[in-house]
């Protein structure tokens, strides 16, 4: 299937399959691609991000069950504190052709806003404010036990509406659970 073949049949089984509606097409990667989306039956019309990823023949991608892993496990955190800097987990499916997630929508992520504000610099409480929630977000993870291994600003981005203060880390496609001392006991 061409892209656009394949962009244009998610939005059918979504819709069909899944009561999915996709508003836009938010991004496009090299694994597949980043919708806005909202449940057909929601009376509140909650916008949400929905990641998709191609299964391609035989070959299985892992990056999107690693993802959905991860943000359960975030999600089961019993302090809301611990689970702050992670976008919500929503709903998941799969059919033979692809995967998908559905997670909070966030805003800009953090390169997009360095990149927009190129020649204007941020107040000092604002650096210190990022760094904190970024370094945060990393200290949360490895409390559940995982490690992102891809931490670049691109997978950082600012909440919407009322957590437009709020950075969450994003992307744990590649994130692998850690092991702690000799005898390599996974966390």
């Amino acid at each position: 299937l061409t892209t656009r073949h394949f962009q244009d049949y998610i939005l059918i089984k979504l819709w069909i399959i899944f009561s999915w509606r996709v508003i836009k097409l938010l991004g496009s990667g090299g694994f597949g691609d980043v919708y806005k989306v909202v449940k057909h039956n929601d009376p509140d019309k909650t916008e949400s991000a929905m990641k998709t990823e191609m299964v391609i023949g035989d070959r299985r991608m892992l990056r999107l069950k690693i993802e959905v892993m991860v943000l359960m496990k975030c999600h089961e955190q019993t302090d809301p504190q611990c689970k702050q800097h992670f976008v919500a987990f929503v709903d998941r499916g799969k059919t033979a052709k692809f995967k998908f997630l559905v997670m909070g929508l966030v805003g800009k992520s953090l390169e997009d806003i360095r990149r927009d504000v190129l020649g204007h610099n941020y107040s000092r409480s604002t650096v210190i404010q990022c760094s904190i929630q970024t370094l945060i977000a990393v200290r949360d993870l490895h409390g559940i036990g995982y490690l992102h291994r891809d931490i670049k600003p691109q997978n950082y981005a600012v909440g919407l509406g009322e957590q437009q203060n709020t950075v969450y880390m994003l992307d744990f496609g590649i994130a692998r659970k850690y092991t702690v001392g000799e005898t390599k006991e996974v966390k």
